[in-house]
């Protein structure tokens, strides 16, 4: 199974004469580069919160799951109204964004 690298990432800025702004995105910890962003710095700051993001994510399902119709395996498809609950519209969001993080 692959696995990303581990955070906390950080950014560091590369200004060079092709990019007025470049970055490059590194784990705390020693490590080859995980990415380059040119552009603007918010796309870096994205970049590095990437790992944060993704494990916020997984607790935030972890936790919804378990008070929207109790914790039982499969309560979101128990949901009267899934098509129009927001708690369920906000839950694949949340799930999509996992999947596409995770492949």
């Amino acid at each position: 199974m692959q696995t990303h690298t581990p955070g906390p990432w950080m950014v560091t800025r590369d200004a060079t004469p092709e990019y007025a702004y470049q970055s490059t995105i590194f784990p705390e910890t020693d490590g080859d580069r995980i990415a380059t962003a040119f552009g603007n710095e918010e796309n870096a700051r994205l970049i590095a919160a990437a790992p944060e993001l993704l494990d916020a994510l997984h607790s935030l399902r972890d936790i919804a799951r378990y008070y929207h119709k109790g914790d039982a395996p499969g309560h979101l498809d128990a949901c009267e109204n899934p098509d129009n609950c927001g708690h369920c519209l906000a839950m694949r969001k949340v799930d999509a964004a996992i999947d596409k993080a995770t492949g």
